[in-house]
């Protein structure tokens, strides 16, 4: 199945679900741009529903059954071999690195990251 999700329910997701990361996360991330959010968004829903995530205007030229093994427990496609895409991944759920990505973008932006 397909989810697609709104500004309002991505905001609604996060403000539920941050908490248990960090008690002040959404507080830091409320006044921060749509962009920065979506970045956090996409981890946690990663993280805690695995699947697929693709940006909605992404071109897909291969069938996922063809591009990805059977048993594979994530992809992260790269630009140019060493930057990980944001605009396509798959996991499954519950995979440390989304976890560990998101606790590092919460601390960063505790700094005052960008």
């Amino acid at each position: 199945s397909v989810t697609v999700y709104n500004d309002s329910q991505l905001d609604a997701y996060l403000r539920e679900a941050l908490p248990k990361y960090s008690p002040t996360a959404y507080d830091q991330l409320s006044t921060r741009s749509p962009t920065e959010k979506v970045d956090l968004w996409r981890l946690v829903v990663m993280y805690e529903k695995g699947g697929v995530y693709t940006d909605y205007d992404r071109w897909a030229l291969t069938p996922l059954s063809e591009a990805v093994p059977a048993r594979a427990r994530l992809l992260l496609p790269t630009y140019r071999d060493d930057n990980p895409s944001q605009d396509f991944m798959a996991s499954a759920p519950r995979n440390p690195l989304f976890l560990r990505a998101i606790r590092l973008n919460i601390a960063r932006r505790a700094l005052g990251w960008t």
